[in-house]
Parts: C-alpha cells; sequence; structure tokens
C-alpha cells in the first residue's frame, strides 16, 4: 500500500512521489526476474528495432538506458500537471489517475490488485 506521513499542507497526508524514485533498476529488476511473464508482455509495447525474442538482459538494458529515465521522467512531469485523463483512461484506468503521480500509483496498485478502483481517495 502507498503511504506515508505528512503533505505540505495539503489535504492529503502522503508525501509527494516521484515515478524517477520509483521506476528505478533496483526496483524494477528483481520484479522481472520474479515474473518473467512480464517481460513477454512489455515488449509489445516497446520500440519494435528490440532483438527478438525478449531476454531479461535486454531489458535490463532498457530500464538502465538514460532514455528510460528521460522518459518515466517526462511521464513523472505529466502526472504532475493533472492532464492525463485520457491516457489513463487507455490505460485501462479511471479518469482521476492522471491528476497526480500519487493517484496514479493508487489506480495501478488497485488494477494490480484486481479492485475496481473505487477506494481510490485523493481529496
Amino acid at each position: 500500500m502507498i503511504q506515508g506521513q505528512s503533505g505540505s499542507g495539503a489535504a492529503s497526508a502522503l508525501p509527494e512521489f516521484s515515478l524517477t524514485d520509483i521506476l528505478t533498476p533496483a526496483n524494477l529488476a528483481p520484479l522481472f526476474t520474479s515474473h518473467p511473464e512480464l517481460i513477454q508482455a512489455l515488449f509489445p509495447h516497446l520500440p519494435p528495432d528490440l532483438p527478438r525474442p525478449p531476454t531479461p538482459e535486454t531489458l535490463q538494458q532498457i530500464i538502465n538506458s538514460p532514455q528510460f529515465r528521460g522518459a518515466v521522467g517526462s511521464l513523472d512531469q505529466a502526472l504532475r500537471t493533472g492532464l492525463l485523463g485520457g491516457l489513463v483512461r487507455g490505460l485501462g484506468l479511471p479518469e482521476e489517475a492522471g491528476t497526480s503521480v500519487e493517484a496514479f500509483l493508487r489506480a495501478i496498485q488497485d488494477q494490480a490488485s484486481g479492485e475496481s478502483g473505487d477506494s481510490m481517495d485523493t481529496d
């Protein structure tokens, strides 16, 4: 569960999350090692010029690349603008998931655990 201590005067009691602090190679590599089926699921969404079949080594190179870090930073910044409602709907998430990093992470967590997303309190 995503939990924290205190916000910066906002109604939320959670600290500001950054995707660049969460989606690190150190956090992602064990996930792909323990769930190799994720590699197959991710590759259709990656550039077509990557070696086939997908391998853990290729994915490791991707998550360590400056391009990946830059893309994560861009997504983080876009989520902070609150203007990604259409994108998150396309991912099967509620529109509110596009309003902040916290809301996005909660919606991903709810989706991964099979919840409908109605436990997402961001007020």
